[in-house]
């Protein structure tokens, strides 16, 4: 069995980390603001670039699949910043994960244990970069 995509999966989740852990360093270090830093950037393309360019990398499907699976994660992403804020982080998550099982098989993308693994770490990234950043 090849594991080069769940190892390149690992590293590309420790660099994610590693960078939000060296920004938000920095950040303190120099005093700097996180409006000042989203100022200019959307931030739900960025994540929809993210997830398509991993998509690709991991032979994740055709390229209609891939574009419709980053469509989905962004939407998820939207639909949890928009619903109440007395609910829980790991609430939240379980929220937008079942809302990405749903669209996925609206749209009849299979979602297998593999790919189901890989989307909910990028939506859980997704998730803790726009909180980092304290995006409304």
């Amino acid at each position: 069995m090849d594991y080069s995509n769940i190892l390149f999966l690992f590293g590309f989740i420790a660099l994610a980390l590693g960078i939000i852990v060296g920004v938000v360093y920095l950040m303190k270090k120099y005093n700097v603001k996180s409006e000042e830093l989203s100022q200019g950037i959307d931030i739900s393309k960025t994540i929809a670039i993210v997830v398509k360019l991993t998509a690709k990398e991991l032979k994740f499907g055709t390229n209609n699949e891939i574009e419709k699976i980053a469509n989905i994660v962004c939407d998820s992403l939207d639909y949890v910043k928009s619903i109440a804020n007395n609910k829980t982080k790991e609430e939240k998550v379980n929220d937008g994960i079942k809302y990405i099982r749903e669209m996925c098989y609206s749209f009849n993308i299979e979602m297998n244990e593999d790919r189901l693994f890989i989307v909910t770490t990028l939506f859980t990234l997704g998730m803790n970069l726009l909180e980092s950043l304290d995006v409304k």
